[in-house]
């Protein structure tokens, strides 16, 4: 278990398949639990100016859905079905004051032999 990881967290991903020949894209919700969300701030130099990101990382524990770039993480679970890519970033604007992102990096902590396996998802908040 993770420390302080006592959040639950919904991962939404992008699933593309073939059939008969035309490819079909499909959202498949995951619940998470243990989880833990950290919000990192940072500053950089950007020519004249000072730019601030915030960064958001959640640890999830090893033993679930694996998080790729490009997904989405929402704190919590999120009620109903997602038809479309409209539909899921309509859900990632609304939701993104409250943690929501698309995950920009995955770092693995799972491997053999690691005293607490799991998974960084790393993206930027709005």
């Amino acid at each position: 278990m993770i420390p302080f990881g006592n959040a639950a967290a919904t991962l939404v991903q992008r699933v593309e398949e073939r059939v008969d020949g035309r490819s079909r894209v499909h959202y498949e919700k995951h619940g998470l639990s243990g989880c833990s969300w950290r919000r990192v701030s940072s500053c950089g130099r950007e020519d004249s100016y000072l730019q601030r990101d915030g960064e958001i990382r959640c640890r999830i524990p090893a033993g679930q859905a694996i998080p790729r770039p490009g997904d989405c993480l929402f704190p919590g679970e999120i009620e109903g079905e997602i038809s479309g890519s409209a539909e899921l970033n309509a859900l990632l604007a609304a939701q993104r004051e409250h943690g929501a992102f698309r995950i920009a990096s995955v770092t693995d902590n799972a491997q053999p032999g690691a005293p607490l396996p799991h998974y960084v998802a790393q993206g930027v908040s709005a």
